[in-house]
């Protein structure tokens, strides 16, 4: 994400600013921290910002706080993380007080395979695939393998077509998608294009749909939600049993999450009102220090659900 943000800085002849915020790089020493960041955000007037969604959220939240002014703001390049509708809104109200009106955040779907971004060409008109020439991507039924008719959900497998080094052929990649081939009615390409089919964001892990309950929760509901909730810096679902000694009691859904700016007693009430009208499941909140869900230095992602009940 970080040289394709100075390839395309340098591919359009646009002035970067990088902030090198995060942790500490043995052998790099310059470290910088939000604040300086947000002070370099406002001095030079950038009008793109990119990164995880997730930080530049805490980004925007902190610049909101120091009363900064970032009114040239027009893009948000949301990097490496589903970024809900809800997350997306509050991001953009929080701009829109610092004088950024319409912001555009673009939150593109990635993976390693891919070597790139498949591209929206406006909030949630799909992601498109900007090199059909290089890869050839299909929606496969989960039990099957066979290929699935335009719209409808599956797993995704890329084929390369065109590439040095480690080629793939019909690689899954272990996301549920849906995609569509037909002209797009919002900027008029034809190809590939994932659209939006469950929740607000255009995958879910295979792996991630839960029962819980005897209910069938999808995690994107839960991001989706817990995305705008004031004062949350992470969270992570972990799933559980009442009794962990007995395999056969109820399952817990646990928030686990961390906060800042906010009472406990605020953020719980909130939350729990929130899971129970997206959910229907009363569900339990954790209170733990960010590095405890998520250590950028031990990990490079954050590891959103965690199914720890026996099989």
């Amino acid at each position: 994400g970080l040289y394709r943000t100075i390839h395309l800085a340098s591919a359009l002849g646009a002035k970067l600013v990088n902030s090198v915020v995060g942790k500490d790089l043995p052998g790099f020493p310059v470290h910088r921290n939000t604040d300086e960041a947000v002070a370099l955000a406002e001095r030079h007037g950038v009008s793109v910002i990119a990164g995880v969604g997730s930080r530049e959220r805490h980004f925007i939240i902190r610049a909101q706080q120091l009363g900064s002014r970032l009114e040239k703001i027009r893009t948000v390049l949301a990097l490496g993380e589903a970024v809900p509708e809800q997350m997306r809104e509050d991001m953009r109200d929080r701009l829109a007080s610092m004088g950024a009106h319409g912001v555009f955040i673009n939150n593109g779907y990635g993976f390693t395979e891919c070597q790139g971004i498949l591209v929206e060409c406006c909030e949630f008109g799909g992601c498109h695939n900007p090199s059909p020439d290089l890869y050839y991507l299909e929606v496969l039924d989960q039990d099957t393998l066979e290929p699935l008719p335009d719209g409808e959900l599956g797993l995704l497998a890329i084929t390369h077509l065109k590439r040095r080094g480690t080629a793939v052929l019909r690689y899954v990649i272990g996301d549920l998608v849906a995609m569509e081939r037909s002209a797009c009615p919002h900027c008029g390409r034809i190809g590939e294009r994932l659209v939006v089919k469950i929740g607000s964001t255009y995958a879910t892990r295979a792996t991630d749909a839960l029962r819980v309950q005897g209910k069938l929760v999808n995690p994107e509901v839960v991001k989706n939600e817990m995305g705008s909730v004031e004062g949350v810096l992470h969270y992570q679902l972990v799933m559980s049993k009442r009794d962990p000694q007995d395999k056969f009691s109820d399952d817990l859904l646990t928030i686990r999450l961390s906060v800042a700016g906010r009472h406990r007693d605020d953020v719980t009430k909130e939350i729990k009102k929130r899971m129970l009208d997206a959910t229907g499941i009363d569900v339990n909140l954790e209170y733990v220090q960010s590095p405890e869900i998520y250590d950028p230095s031990q990990i490079l992602k954050n590891t959103r659900v965690l199914d720890q009940r026996p099989e």
